[in-house]
């Protein structure tokens, strides 16, 4: 599997990703709002994860350092 469950497109159009065979249909739910992490109402999603930098590796991807721990080596807790 990968990517959304969902897309949606122009027009408030869904779509389901055929790489998932069985998902439950889309349901529409009131959004919440919390200021402290920017989510408030009529701001776009991408408005809000765009300038977080928290959450850029949504938007550049390709900058995300990926470590590979080699096996046996365990990771202090």
């Amino acid at each position: 599997m990968q990517g959304g469950a969902y897309y949606e497109m122009g027009g408030g159009v869904w779509v389901q990703n055929p790489r998932y065979p069985a998902v439950p249909p889309v349901r529409m739910i009131a959004a919440g709002e919390v200021p402290e992490l920017g989510i408030r109402h009529g701001r776009g999603i991408y408005a809000m994860v765009s300038q977080r930098e928290d959450l850029m590796y949504l938007n550049t991807p390709e900058k995300v350092v990926c470590y590979t721990i080699p096996a046996g080596v365990a990771l202090p807790v």
